[in-house]
């Protein structure tokens, strides 16, 4: 039956009692016709998920035989240790020959099997010291191409506890090769592919052996497979390169961080170990790894949520690459202490990433683009509103926002380039913060900033209120006789065209926008009785 653990002696063993064996025509008749318990056994056997080995069996028995034949399995779960001329058979049956050779002594002739039961009886027995001495004297040395150690260490290495000891002498990047021309290094190869403790092992101690020396043998092999690498190898290497002092050249360095933002797994890989590996970058010897880092961890992605539309806009479905913590540390350890030299990077990134949430999440019709969640989600741009959602925007805002005061304290001109890429720029985000930067940047006159607002048709959009009020209470006293007389016939022009629309009710006949503006003109202190004398019935209007 099935009551048996690992051998099976199925015709009998000599040490039993004589009635289990099968010997005679009548033993093999009830065996397999009249009782059947030996041919149900085999039946049985054959079709399950067992690995069966057949040791000093001929399977040449006609109804034995058939039986393989007429169950017709494909799968290839069965093996024999059978002499080399008589391999051939078992392949019709579908079994796999593992082959001796035969002596020529006679009473030796199945001496090889016999040597080889012997010795695989030994490898089964051999304890874990037994073990790690034979390993050690192996894995010192360079791999060669004796196929019995080759054998040796592959069983070794489908045993935990035996890869551990492999991983603790193996050195040099010769048993890397070994190991991959033995396809045990294929799954760090694939994304999806959840490692076992013995891949685990493997790449623990592939990544250890990779900074031994600056070598860049393992790098190499790395980018040469030309395929996503697997999240625990890539999480083994950010964690050994914060964690070490890394003796290896800079520009190594910046290779392996590079590998590492290609095949990053959002959720999987360590960011605050990547920023502690960051932290040893020489920003001014390899700058293009932070750029590269900047551009991974503030690039928006859907968030694989489905995307709602409500009225104006869709919902938030953006997110970066990192987490707004690690986004936070990234700033104040890394880039905020070397924006001399990164403020382009981290300007002309943000800057794109905020266009692209503007049209992501755009209102959906273009004529009420200045309604768009983007600018909504902020009041004011001098003022951070950490617990408001979503968290990231408001980051990449105060990013910006620091970034360009960080241009003007030191009197950078490339400030002007990114005034004039937000003032073109078709996302109102950008031209609320280019508002702010011109109100705090000193080389800008108090004309200046009131035309910016003014040439371009921003003093009665809604949307960028709180800027322009700032701009008006602030400049509007020392700005030039025309520049005040274009901000009223502004206003006037406004409160024309909303009383001249029809099917509007009162509540509709006003502009958000005049009324911060009408109390910036009279924050502002203007001391003109020409203005005052302008503003006072547009005042009134607004009123009514």
């Amino acid at each position: 039956g099935d009551d048996f653990r690992g051998i099976v002696y199925l015709h009998g063993n000599v040490e039993q009692d004589s009635r289990w064996l099968v010997v005679t025509n009548r033993d093999f008749g009830r065996a397999y016709l009249t009782e059947g318990w030996a041919r149900d056994f085999l039946r049985d056997l054959y079709l399950s998920d067992y690995t069966i080995l057949f040791i000093g069996y001929s399977h040449r028995d006609t109804i034995v035989d058939y039986l393989a034949r007429g169950l017709d399995i494909r799968q290839s779960n069965r093996y024999a240790l059978v002499s080399a001329s008589d391999a051939e058979r078992w392949k019709e049956i579908n079994v796999i020959p593992v082959s001796y050779p035969l002596t020529p002594e006679k009473k030796k002739v199945h001496y090889e099997l016999q040597k080889a039961l012997e010795n695989w009886t030994s490898l089964a027995s051999s304890d874990l010291e037994t073990h790690t001495d034979r390993i050690k004297s192996i894995a010192g040395k360079k791999p060669g191409i004796d196929q019995k150690v080759d054998s040796y260490l592959t069983y070794c290495l489908n045993r935990e506890d035996l890869t551990e000891v492999f991983c603790r002498f193996a050195e040099g990047f010769a048993w890397v090769e070994w190991l991959d021309s033995k396809a045990m290094l294929d799954n760090l190869f694939r994304e999806e592919e959840p490692l076992t403790e013995i891949e685990k092992s493997l790449t623990r101690w592939f990544v250890k052996t990779a900074f031994v020396s600056s070598s860049q043998e393992h790098l190499t092999f790395l980018a040469s497979r030309r395929s996503s690498l697997n999240p625990y190898l890539v999480s083994s290497i950010v964690e050994h390169m914060a964690d070490s002092d890394l003796e290896i050249p800079d520009t190594c360095q910046a290779e392996w961080l590079n590998l590492i933002l290609n095949n990053w797994h959002k959720g999987e890989t360590p960011c605050l170990a990547m920023l502690k590996a960051l932290k040893k970058v020489d920003v001014t010897t390899n700058p293009w790894i932070i750029t590269k880092a900047i551009q991974s961890f503030f690039s928006l992605s859907q968030t694989g949520k489905p995307a709602k539309l409500s009225l104006f806009h869709r919902q938030y479905d953006l997110e970066p690459l990192v987490k707004p913590d690690c986004l936070k540390r990234f700033w104040s350890e890394i880039i905020e202490p070397n924006l001399d030299i990164l403020h382009e990077d981290i300007l002309s990134i943000l800057t794109s990433q905020l266009m692209k949430a503007v049209t992501d999440m755009s209102v959906i019709n273009s004529s009420l683009r200045e309604y768009d969640s983007i600018c909504s989600a902020r009041k004011t741009i001098e003022e951070s509103e950490p617990e408001s959602n979503p968290e990231w925007l408001h980051i990449y805002i105060d990013f910006v926002r620091d970034t360009i005061l960080h241009l003007i304290k030191t009197d950078n001109k490339d400030r002007n380039f990114y005034y004039e890429w937000w003032r073109r720029s078709r996302a109102p985000i950008l031209w609320r913060i280019l508002l702010y930067a011109v109100s705090e940047d000193p080389s800008c006159s108090d004309d200046d900033r009131v035309r910016i607002v003014l040439d371009n048709g921003w003093l009665i959009n809604p949307v960028l209120k709180a800027e322009t009020a700032k701009i008006i209470s602030n400049s509007l006293r020392t700005t030039s006789t025309s520049v005040l007389m274009k901000v009223v016939e502004t206003i006037e022009r406004e409160l024309d065209r909303l009383s001249r629309v029809p099917n509007l009710g009162d509540g509709q006949r006003s502009n958000p926008a005049i009324g911060e503006i009408l109390l910036a003109i009279e924050k502002s202190g203007v001391d003109s009785p020409e203005i005052k004398k302008l503003v006072k019935p547009l005042k009134e209007k607004e009123r009514s």
